[in-house]
């Protein structure tokens, strides 16, 4: 809803899957590699992106990869969360 009253589009890019509660984390899968590119050059490719927020970024191979991505689509704006 807030998307859609600020006039814009969210999209998102899955980088791991996580089991947790309000008592903490119990189990963290990590996407692999090669899925985390797919996803965002489908994402990127398709409407490309203002701005980025990261979230959850579980290896520095994934954030070799997200810097990479970022770079080759040109986004401007980037919050690292």
């Amino acid at each position: 809803k807030t998307f859609a009253a600020l006039g814009v589009f969210g999209m998102s890019c899955i980088t791991s899957v996580t089991a947790q509660n309000t008592h903490g984390v119990q189990a963290v899968h990590v996407v692999p590699t090669d899925a985390v590119t797919a996803q965002m050059d489908s994402v990127l490719s398709d409407i490309g992106a203002d701005c980025l927020k990261t979230g959850m970024l579980p290896t520095a191979e994934i954030v070799r990869v997200v810097a990479k991505k970022i770079a080759a689509y040109g986004v401007r704006h980037v919050v690292v969360d």
